[in-house]
């Protein structure tokens, strides 16, 4: 696995709220974004996985999770799964939803606390 690694960084657009283009007045603008995950595995058939660990408290924020559903739809050759201290968790306080099932509804696996090792074994 690689931390933090070049081979993981890409550029993404998020589009810009009430954002209009200088040159053609569109309001179909974005702004250049650089991710890159916490993690890269190559499985044992070859396959490229992007892990991102997640703890407890506001690092999960509404903003973070849109910015994943953003990358898993202009990256769809490009598989994000998450590693959470606590899958089970609600994803923000009074919420009535967990990572798990937030995960489920948007296509991303998920584990608790491990990565497993099925993940590492595909």
């Amino acid at each position: 696995f690689e931390y933090e690694s070049e081979a993981c960084k890409f550029y993404y657009t998020k589009p810009v709220h009430k954002g209009k283009c200088n040159d053609c007045q569109s309001s179909n603008v974005g702004s250049n974004h650089t991710y890159t995950s916490d993690f890269k595995i190559i499985t044992q058939s070859g396959k490229e996985l992007w892990v991102e660990a997640k703890g407890g408290g506001y690092c999960w924020t509404g903003k973070t999770r849109a910015k994943h559903i953003l990358l898993s739809k202009q990256f769809p050759e490009r598989e994000i799964r998450f590693v959470f201290t606590d899958a089970q968790a609600l994803i923000k306080q009074g919420s009535k939803t967990t990572n798990k099932q937030w995960c489920a509804r948007y296509g991303f696996k998920c584990a608790s606390r491990l990565i497993p090792k099925a993940w590492l074994e595909e």
